[in-house]
């Protein structure tokens, strides 16, 4: 009772700011609302909450005249703190676009690729082909973003990626480059181990010669290969300072985009 009159103004402040700040309107016939967010982490556009309640509902980015919406681009703890690099921000024309490459039959049961893949990291498969199968099998777990996934492309015949991305939007060209999950990444020490920097050089080559190699890839091979990004894909259950340690890696070259194999499961 001590707070009471407290208590009144705080909801009659939220509820002023509710009313006043978020934009009701209709959406596909129904009744949303789009609200600003605590956090605006980009300087030439707002980030937007839109849902059935004022503040709440999906994270959405309007910029230069365009209305984006955001995914999940890698696993998000309870409690932590959430940035731009967690998310990955899609046209809603292109995301409708993606939907229809996802052939009927798959769409009844969207969780199947998770099961999957989490019976394979279940079973401690190691072998690598097995995870490369089921990517194949299912090239809109990365975003609905590559209409086809393809094993072992060769570049040449010394750079033999295990399988390349052809883009929905254009048509070019990422590259995938997978290790089993279970992979030892760090030492006893806490140190990147010998067969992580061995992947991370891998990943390097293939951009490198994708780069430098351009024109060849597109004439001689007909692949497109326009500014790639190489996702390297390893790790289960890291710590978070091991996960720390990874992301610092990542930093360094802003091409190579570490997946861990839970990042894996919340882009599905």
């Amino acid at each position: 009772m001590q707070n009471k009159m407290r208590s009144t103004i705080l909801a009659k402040i939220r509820y002023a700011i509710s009313t006043n700040y978020s934009l009701k309107g209709k959406k596909d016939g129904r009744e949303a609302f789009v609200s600003p967010d605590i956090h605006q982490w980009f300087e030439d556009g707002i980030i937007l909450l839109e849902g059935k309640e004022p503040f709440s509902g999906f994270i959405t980015l309007y910029r230069n005249k365009e209305l984006k919406v955001a995914i999940a681009n890698r696993d998000i703890e309870k409690g932590e703190d959430m940035g731009p690099d967690n998310l990955k921000f899609i046209k809603i024309n292109e995301f409708k676009d993606y939907i229809k490459t996802i052939p009927p039959g798959q769409i009844s049961d969207l969780e199947r690729p998770i099961r999957e893949l989490k019976d394979l990291i279940n079973k401690d498969e190691m072998d690598e082909s097995k995870y490369q199968e089921l990517l194949e099998k299912y090239p809109w777990v990365f975003g609905a973003e590559y209409l086809t996934i393809q094993k072992h492309e060769y570049l040449d015949d010394e750079n033999i990626p295990d399988f390349t991305g052809v883009k929905v939007r254009d048509g070019a060209r990422d590259i995938f480059e997978l290790k089993p999950p279970k992979m030892k990444i760090f030492s006893k020490s806490g140190d990147l181990t010998s067969e992580f920097h061995k992947a991370w050089s891998q990943a390097e080559r293939y951009l490198d010669f994708a780069h430098r190699n351009e024109d060849y890839l597109r004439k001689e091979k007909g692949r497109v290969f326009d500014n790639p990004k190489c996702y390297l894909i390893l790790g289960w259950n890291l710590s978070q300072k091991e996960i720390k340690t990874i992301r610092i890696k990542e930093r360094g070259n802003p091409s190579i985009r570490l997946l861990t194999y839970n990042d894996l499961i919340a882009f599905m």
